[in-house]
Formats: C-alpha cells, structure tokens, sequence
C-alpha cells in the first residue's frame, strides 16, 4: 500500500512538473511570435526585449538566435548579431551562415562574407541567385575577384535554375511568358 502511495505521488509530481514545463515553453513562443511581429514592424527595440525573454524562458532553439542575431543586425550591433548566428549555426541552421555573410559583408569583411555565403549556398533551401545577388547588403562585394569567384562554382541545380528564370520572368517582365 506504501508503495502504491510512493509510486502515485512520484507520477503526480513528474505531471506537475511537466504541465510547468510545458506552459513555460508556450510563454516563450509566444515571446518568440511577438519578437517576429515587432521586428516586421521595425521595433527593433521592443523585438529585442521580446526575443530576450523568449530565450530566458526556454531551451532555445537555433530559431530564437536567428532571430536575436536579425535584430541586432538592424540594430547595427553587429559583434553581437555575429554571436548570435554562430550560435543558430551550431545549434543546425544553415540559414544564419547567410546572416554572418550579410553582417561581413557590412563590416566589409570581403573573405568571411565569401565563406558563410559559400557555406549557405550548399544547403538545399536556399533563396534563389536574383535573390542574393540584388541585396543590398552584398552591394560591395559584386566587384570583389571573390564574389566572382564565389559565383564560379554552379550552386543551383538545373531544375532550380528553370525555376528562377520563371520567376524572374513572372515577376519583373512578362507574365504570361513565365507561365
């Protein structure tokens, strides 16, 4: 009979302990969403405060340092914006390394901005050429021999690059010649 007593109050505090954990986790999403909202809006500020509080609460993913290392790059901390895309990268986002070539590439750093944009260009979901090669972050660097080196090498696969072309098309000339 103890044991029994023993054995459902363990239960009992492991599923309190769990229900806490979980609405922790739901309050740091929540933190996390309204950090995404402020910084579309440009309250840099207040989506800093926001994503802040989301990583304090949580075991955060590499989505949360994405988007504190976005923020503070348009917040033009660019030391700690790096920080924070090396930590994404660690945790597994390919997407930061195109953060840390943004971030160089405005520090005009040349070859570290070359590299992570190297480094994003091998993964599967990245943003189509048109895309990269018109930000204005990478303005600089078009005329750089490693920007045209970088784009020596043919990243996209053939499908990939019939589809650009037709968005491309689509978007800035003629509709129906995309389609």
């Amino acid at each position: 009979m103890k044991k029994n007593r023993i054995l459902i109050l363990k239960i009992l505090i492991i599923g309190f302990a769990l229900i806490f954990e979980s609405n922790i986790q739901a309050q740091s999403l929540s933190d996390y969403y309204k950090a995404v909202a402020e910084e579309t809006y440009g309250n840099y500020q207040s989506a800093l405060e926001y994503i802040n509080n989301a990583i304090d609460k949580n075991r955060p993913d590499a989505v949360f340092y994405l988007e504190k290392g976005k923020i503070l790059m348009y917040l033009q901390q660019e030391n700690m914006a790096i920080s924070c895309f090396r930590l994404a990268v660690d945790k597994g986002s390919y997407e930061a390394n195109l953060y840390l070539a943004k971030v160089y590439a405005r520090l005009n750093n040349t070859d570290s901005a070359v590299y992570f944009l190297a480094k994003y260009l091998r993964w599967h979901r990245k943003k189509i050429k048109y895309e990269i090669t018109s930000d204005s972050d990478f303005v600089d660097l078009k005329n750089t021999p490693q920007w045209q080196k970088l784009w020596t090498k043919n990243y996209y696969p053939p499908y990939m690059i019939e589809y650009q072309q037709a968005y491309y098309t689509y978007r800035y000339n003629d509709k129906t010649e995309a389609l």
